[in-house]
C-alpha cells in the first residue's frame, strides 16, 4: 500500500541512488590506495637501483685488484720459466738448483711438472723423472707457438690433461734460445686448482665467482665448479672478449655451470693476454634491500587489505540494511497485488478479544462499504446459510483444536440485497497460548460463485453426454494418471459395467478394479503402453483381453489421446469396444494364411499373380528372396519381365504363355532371371488362368521355384561326362552299348556314326578276346566292380592298352547295366618298358663306377647303391637290400663312428673331404637331383683318396723343409712368423721374440775346407738349435749361414737369456766335420715381437745382427730404435 510522508521531508533514496553513492566512495578509496602504492613502488625501485650501483662499484674495485694480482702471479711464473730456460742453456747443476728453488717457492701441488722439449718436440727432461724419452709434445699448441715464433715471451695454453702427470694443468712455456736460435721449450705445468685457490681468497661470499680466461674465451681456472669448465670456453652468446680494444666491461647473466644470476665485471690484464671475470651474486647482494622491501610490502599490503575490508564490511552492512527495507516494501506490494489478482479478501480473527477485522474487499463482496460492517464475528456467522453451518463449524473446531494444519470450507453467505453468494474460506491459526488454545486466526475469502455456476453447467452437460454415450457401442472414457502414480477414470459411460463388471463410480475412485478385470498375461503390456504414451504424449491403441464373470475371455480394442494437465497429470480421452468376434475371424484368417504359408514354405516356392486386364504382375516375398532382392517392383508387368529374362529363353516363355491362353491348360517353363548379384539364376514357373472374361483370360496365378542347383548339377554331370579324359560307356547285360561320351567317340569312333546300339565286339581285337573278356563279367557281378588292363582296337584299327574300370550301375541289380571307364595307358606302358631298360643300363654303369654311388629320394631313403659302396663301408647288406633304408642308418650298419657325418642332414658342402673307415680319407660329392625347381633327392659319389692325400702331404713337407738341415725353410718360417704376428694383433698370444743368427766367418770355412765341410757345419748348427730350443719354439734356415728362431709367448728378458745360452752352446760345442772338429761361433740379433709385421721384425733382427757383427761378433745384440718419435 502507498505510504504518505511528512510535509517538506525528502523521499528516501532509491536503491540505484544508494548503490551509486557507495560506488563513488569505493572508487575514491581505491584511487587513494593506488596513488599510495605507486609511490611505494617508485621508492622501492630507487632503492634497488642504488643497490645495483653500489654492487657495480664494488665489483669494479675488486676486479681491478684481481687484475693486478693475476698480472703479478703470471709475471712471477714467467720470471721462473725464463730463469729455468737460462739455467738449462748454461749447465745442468745450475738448472737442477733452479728447479728446486722454483718448487720450493710454490705451494705444494701448485707445480705439477717442469719439462724440457728439444727442437723436435721430444721431451728430454721431466721433473717427474719417468719415461721422459718416450713422450713427444710436438703436436701441442704450447710447442708449436714457439716453434713458429721463437721470441722470448711467455705462452699460456689451455688446460690440458698431462701425458706424464696424468692431471689437468695449464702450460706456462717459454722458448729456449741458444745463440739466438730456437733450441727447445721449457714448460711449467701449473695446477688450475692452485690458481683457483688464489682467486677464492678475494671472494667475500660463497655465491660469487671469479674466472680467469684466455683471449679466445677458454677457461684457465674458476673459483668454483672448476672440473665442469676445464677444457671449455665461454658460450657463443658472450662475445665481449673478441674486441681486443675493449679493456673492461660488465653484463648480467646466468652462469651455465651453476645456473646462478650474477652481475659480471671483466677486465683485461695489462701485461698478459688474459681476462679476469668477476661475478657477484645478485641475490646475496640484494638480500638486505629485498628484505626491507618485502617487509615494507607486507606492512602496506596488510594495511591496504584492512582498509578495504573495513570499507567493504561497512558498505555491505549498509547495503544489506537497504535491501532489507526495500524487500519489505516489495513484499507488501506483491501481497497486495496477489490479493487483487486472486480476488481474495483478508480477514483476521482475534479470539481472545472476540474481534473480527477484514479488508475493504471483504465488505464489498457482501455489498457494504469498508466502514459499514461491525467487527464482531456474529456479523459473519449470522449470514451463513443454514445448510452449511454445521459443516463449517465442524471444520473450524477441528482446526482450532489442532487436528488439521489449516481449515477450508465452501459455503454460502447472504448478500446485502438478500441473494446467496458461494464463497471459499481458508484460514490458519497464527498464535496459541501456553495451553495450546488458539488466540489468533488469519485467512482469506474468495467468491466462487462463477465456479459453482460452471460446475452446475458441466454436470448438466455430462448428464446429456451420458445419455448419448449409452447409445454408442463400447465405452467412452477419460483416464487420469496422476504424478504420484495413482490412476482413475474420471468419466466412463455406463457400458463399462457390461465390459469390465465395474461401475463408473468405482472406476472414478480408483482404476485398480479395471486392471484387475484384465487377463493376467496382458496387464504388464497394457501398463507399459500407458507409460510410453504418457512419456511421449502419443496416441494409445491396444487390444487386450477381459475375463468376464462367467470366466470367458472377451477381446477389447481401445484408442485414446493423451494431454498433459497443469498439475502434471496426464488425461486420456478415448473409446473402447468389444472386438471378440473380429478377433475370432482374424484368428481363423491367420490360421488359413499360416497353412498356406507352410504349404508354400514346404515346397520352397514363391507365388505370383498376373492381372492381364491391367497388365500388373505382383510377387510375394519368397519370389524376391529367390532372386536375392528386397522386392520385385521392377518386374511389375509382362514387358518388364520379358526384358529381364535371358535372351535365349524369352521366346520359349512367351510361347508357353500364349499356348496356355489358347488351350486353357496349365503351363510350366524353365528360364533364367538375373539375381541381385548380377549372375543368371535358373527358375521354373508354373501357372494357370484363374479368372476368365468370356474367352479372354483376366487373372493368372502361379508359382516360382528355384531350380538353379538342379540345373547346375545336371550341367556339371553332363560336362564331367563329356569333358572327361576317360572314355565312358554304359553297357547292357547283353554287352550292347547304351551310351558313349565324347572321349569314347573320339578314341573308338569311325566318323560321325554313333555307338549307341552296337556291340562291344567292335572294340576287341578278335572274337577270341571278346569271348575271353566275358569271363570278367562274372567277377564284376559278384564283386560289384572290376579293374584291369586290357588291349582294345581304336577307331583307326590300332591296338592300344587301356586301364579299364567297371562298376554296376545299380548294386542291387547285379544282372543290370555296367558302367565302363577306360583310360588310355599305351604311352605310360611304353614309358614303363623304356624306363626299365634305362634302369638296367644305369645299374650297369653304377656298378662299374670307380667308387661308391648312393642315390636317395627327397625323404632321405636309398633308392640305388652299387657294390663299391658296400665294399667301401663294409656294409652287411647287399645293394638291393639297401633300397628303402634311410641314409641316416648307414653309420649304425657299418659300426664306424668316423662315418657319423653320413647320417647327418644334407648340410655339408657340395664337395668335400671327410674321414672314412680305417682312418681312410674319402672325397665326397653330393649332387642335388631336381625337376622344375622341386627337389627329388641327392646323388652321393664317394671315392677313397687316402693314397693321394698321403702323397700331397709328403710334397707339402718337402716344400716347407730345408733339404740340408731338415729345418723349416724361409717360406715356412715366414708363415709361422705371420701367424704369430696375427695372433699377437688379435690378442691371442703374449709378446714374443725373434732371433736372427749368423755363423761367424762361415765364408772363410767354405773357402778353407770346401762346401762339404761347410754343409756339415750348417747341419751341426741346425742340430744344436733343435736340441736347445723349447717345445713350441720354431727354428728355420733363411738361407746360407743365416738362421732364425721364433720364441712365441716369451718376454724380452727371457728371450735375451735364451739367445745368450744358444751363443754359449755354439761356442762350447765344436762341429765334427771331415776336416776335424771346428770351433764355431755365431752373432745373434734380437727383436721383440710387437705391432710390426713379419718383414719388419726380420729387418729389425737383421739390423741388430749387423750391429753385433760390427761390434766384434760372437755376441747377442737387442735391436733399439735410434730415432724415436712419440
Amino acid at each position: 500500500m502507498p505510504t504518505s510522508t511528512a510535509s517538506g521531508s525528502r523521499p528516501p533514496p532509491t536503491p540505484r541512488q544508494q548503490a551509486l553513492r557507495l560506488a563513488a566512495v569505493a572508487v575514491l578509496l581505491l584511487v587513494v590506495l593506488a596513488v599510495h602504492w605507486l609511490l611505494l613502488l617508485r621508492s622501492w625501485e630507487q632503492q634497488r637501483q642504488q643497490a645495483d650501483r653500489e654492487l657495480h662499484q664494488r665489483a669494479e674495485q675488486m676486479v681491478g685488484a684481481l687484475t693486478r694480482q693475476v698480472d703479478t702471479l703470471v709475471g712471477s711464473l714467467d720470471y721462473m720459466a725464463a730463469g729455468l730456460a737460462s739455467a738449462w742453456s748454461e749447465q745442468r747443476p745450475r738448472f737442477d738448483r733452479a728447479t728446486r728453488e722454483v718448487e720450493q717457492s710454490l705451494p705444494p701441488g701448485a707445480l705439477l711438472q717442469i719439462a724440457i722439449a728439444d727442437t723436435r718436440g721430444q721431451v728430454i727432461y721431466s721433473s717427474l723423472g719417468a719415461s721422459a724419452g718416450q713422450l713427444s709434445i710436438a703436436d701441442r699448441e704450447h710447442f708449436q707457438v714457439h716453434l713458429r715464433n721463437a721470441r722470448p715471451q711467455l705462452f699460456i695454453s689451455q688446460p690440458l690433461l698431462g701425458r706424464l702427470s696424468g692431471r689437468w694443468s695449464i702450460q706456462f712455456s717459454r722458448p729456449i734460445l741458444r745463440e739466438g736460435r730456437f733450441d727447445g721449450v721449457i714448460v711449467l705445468s701449473i695446477s688450475p686448482e692452485y690458481l683457483a685457490e688464489n682467486l677464492r681468497s678475494f671472494l667475500p661470499q660463497d655465491g660469487d665467482a671469479i674466472s680467469l680466461l684466455r683471449q679466445d674465451g677458454s677457461y684457465l681456472t674458476r673459483s668454483s665448479r672448476l672440473p665442469d669448465v676445464l677444457g671449455t670456453r665461454l658460450p657463443p652468446s658472450l662475445d665481449f672478449y673478441h674486441d681486443e680494444q675493449r679493456a673492461r666491461g660488465h653484463f648480467d647473466g646466468v652462469a651455465p655451470v651453476d645456473g646462478m644470476q650474477r652481475h659480471y665485471v671483466w677486465q683485461r690484464t695489462v701485461h698478459h693476454p688474459l681476462l679476469v671475470v668477476l661475478g657477484l651474486d645478485r641475490s646475496s647482494a640484494a638480500h638486505g634491500i629485498d628484505h626491507t622491501i618485502t617487509a615494507s610490502f607486507e606492512r602496506n599490503l596488510a594495511l591496504s587489505l584492512l582498509i578495504l575490508f573495513g570499507a567493504g564490511a561497512g558498505g555491505w552492512a549498509l547495503r544489506r540494511k537497504q535491501r532489507h527495507l526495500h524487500g519489505l516494501r516489495e513484499t507488501g506490494e506483491r501481497l497486495q497485488l496477489a490479493l487483487q489478482g486472486g480476488n481474495l479478501s483478508l480477514w483476521d480473527w482475534d479470539l481472545a478479544g472476540d474481534r473480527l477485522t477484514f479488508d475493504g474487499h471483504f465488505a464489498q463482496t457482501l455489498g457494504y462499504a469498508p466502514d459499514e460492517l461491525p467487527t464482531h464475528p456474529s456479523v459473519v456467522t449470522s449470514r451463513i446459510h443454514a445448510d452449511d453451518r454445521a459443516a463449517l463449524r465442524d471444520c473450524l473446531i477441528a482446526h482450532l483444536k489442532g487436528d488439521s494444519g489449516h481449515f477450508e470450507s465452501e459455503h454460502r453467505l447472504q448478500h446485502r440485497d438478500g441473494h446467496w453468494l458461494w464463497v471459499q474460506a481458508r484460514g490458519r491459526v497464527m498464535r496459541r497460548d501456553a495451553d495450546g488454545r488458539a488466540l489468533r486466526v488469519v485467512g482469506t475469502l474468495l467468491d466462487i460463485g462463477p465456479r459453482k455456476q460452471a460446475e452446475q453447467a458441466q454436470a448438466e452437460l455430462q448428464a446429456r453426454l451420458g445419455k448419448l454415450a449409452e447409445q454408442v457401442p463400447g465405452v467412452i472414457f477419460q483416464f487420469l494418471l496422476r504424478p504420484d502414480g495413482s490412476a482413475c477414470f474420471p468419466y466412463a459411460s455406463p457400458s463399462l459395467v457390461d465390459m469390465h463388471q465395474v461401475t463408473p463410480a468405482e472406476a472414478a475412485a480408483d482404476a485398480a478394479p479395471i486392471f484387475a478385470s484384465l487377463h493376467p498375461d496382458d496387464v504388464e503390456r497394457i501398463q507399459r503402453s500407458i507409460q510410453r504414451s504418457a512419456e511421449e504424449l502419443s496416441l494409445w491403441s491396444e487390444r487386450y483381453r477381459v475375463i468376464g464373470a462367467d470366466g470367458r475371455e472377451r477381446w477389447m480394442e481401445g484408442h485414446s489421446k493423451p494431454e498433459r494437465q497443469a498439475d502434471g497429470s496426464i488425461l486420456w480421452h478415448g473409446h473402447t469396444r468389444d472386438v471378440t468376434e473380429e478377433q475370432a475371424t482374424a484368428r481363423a484368417l491367420r490360421a488359413s494364411e499360416e497353412r498356406l504359408r507352410m504349404t508354400v514354405a514346404a515346397v520352397r516356392d514363391g507365388l505370383w499373380e498376373w492381372d492381364l486386364y491391367g497388365d500388373r504382375l505382383s510377387w510375394d516375398a519368397r519370389c524376391a528372396e529367390i532372386l536375392g532382392h528386397a522386392d520385385l517392383a521392377h518386374l511389375d508387368s509382362l514387358p518388364a519381365l520379358l526384358t529381364h529374362i535371358h535372351p535365349a529363353d524369352r521366346d520359349q516363355v512367351l510361347l508357353q504363355i500364349q499356348q496356355q491362353s489358347a488351350t486353357r491348360q496349365h503351363f510350366s517353363v524353365e528360364f533364367r532371371l538375373p539375381a541381385a548379384g548380377g549372375e543368371w539364376l535358373w527358375v521354373a514357373s508354373r501357372g494357370r488362368v484363374m479368372d476368365w472374361q468370356g474367352r479372354w483370360p483376366r487373372r493368372m496365378l502361379g508359382t516360382l521355384s528355384d531350380i538353379h542347383e538342379r540345373v547346375s548339377q545336371d550341367q556339371l554331370r553332363r560336362a564331367l561326362l563329356e569333358q572327361s579324359a576317360a572314355a565312358i560307356f554304359l553297357a547292357a547285360p547283353n554287352r550292347c552299348i547304351h551310351y558313349a561320351n565324347a572321349r569314347a567317340q573320339e578314341i573308338f569312333g569311325q566318323g560321325t556314326r554313333s555307338f549307341v546300339g552296337s556291340s562291344f565286339r567292335a572294340l576287341h581285337l578278335d572274337d577270341a578276346t571278346y569271348q575271353a573278356f566275358g569271363a570278367y563279367y562274372q567277377e564284376l557281378r559278384s564283386c560289384g566292380q572290376l579293374r584291369l588292363e586290357h588291349p582294345l582296337r581304336d577307331g583307326r584299327g590300332q591296338v592300344r592298352w587301356f586301364d579299364l574300370h567297371g562298376s554296376l550301375l545299380d548294386l542291387d541289380q547285379p544282372e543290370g547295366d555296367v558302367i565302363w571307364t577306360m583310360i588310355d595307358i599305351t604311352e605310360q606302358r611304353l614309358a614303363t618298358q623304356a624306363l626299365a631298360a634305362e634302369r638296367s643300363r644305369l645299374t650297369a654303369i653304377v656298378d662299374h663306377f670307380p667308387g661308391g654311388v648312393l642315390v636317395e629320394d627327397q625323404d632321405g631313403c636309398i633308392v640305388l647303391a652299387n657294390r663299391s659302396l658296400n665294399q667301401l663301408f663294409n656294409l652287411p647288406l647287399s645293394p638291393d637290400e639297401l633300397v628303402g633304408v634311410a641314409r641316416a642308418q648307414l653309420p649304425e650298419l657299418c659300426a664306424e663312428p668316423a662315418l657319423d657325418w653320413l647320417g647327418e642332414p644334407c648340410g655339408i658342402l657340395e664337395s668335400c673331404e671327410l674321414s672314412g673307415p680305417d682312418t681312410r680319407i674319402l672325397e665326397v660329392d653330393r649332387l642335388p637331383i631336381s625337376s622344375a625347381s622341386r627337389s627329388l633327392g641327392h646323388l652321393w659319389l664317394l671315392r677313397d683318396i687316402t693314397e693321394r692325400k698321403q702323397r700331397e702331404m709328403q710334397l707339402e713337407v718337402l716344400a716347407a723343409t730345408d733339404e740340408l738341415t731338415g729345418l723349416p725353410n724361409r717360406r715356412a718360417f715366414l708363415t709361422h712368423l705371420d701367424q704369430a704376428v696375427a695372433d699377437r694383433y688379435v690378442g691371442f698370444s703374449e709378446p714374443g721374440v725373434v732371433l736372427m743368427l749368423d755363423i761367424d766367418y762361415f765364408k772363410k770355412i767354405n773357402d778353407t775346407y770346401g762346401h762339404a765341410v761347410g754343409d756339415q757345419v750348417l747341419q751341426h748348427m741346425a742340430h744344436l738349435l733343435q736340441t736347445s730350443l723349447r717345445r713350441g719354439d720354431i727354428a728355420g734356415r733363411l738361407g746360407g749361414e743365416e738362421f732364425a728362431v721364433l720364441l712365441p709367448d716369451t718376454p724380452l728378458e727371457n728371450g735375451l737369456g735364451l739367445a745368450e745360452r744358444l751363443r754359449r752352446t755354439l761356442a762350447e760345442n765344436p762341429a765334427a766335420t771331415d776336416a776335424g772338429a771346428l770351433n764355431i761361433s755365431a752373432s745373434i740379433g734380437v727383436s721383440q715381437l710387437d705391432d710390426c709385421d713379419s718383414h719388419g721384425l726380420l729387418r729389425r733382427a737383421d739390423e741388430a745382427l749387423y750391429v753385433a757383427k760390427h761390434a766384434g761378433r760372437n755376441r747377442v745384440q737387442l735391436w733399439q730404435e735410434q730415432d724415436v718419435t712419440a
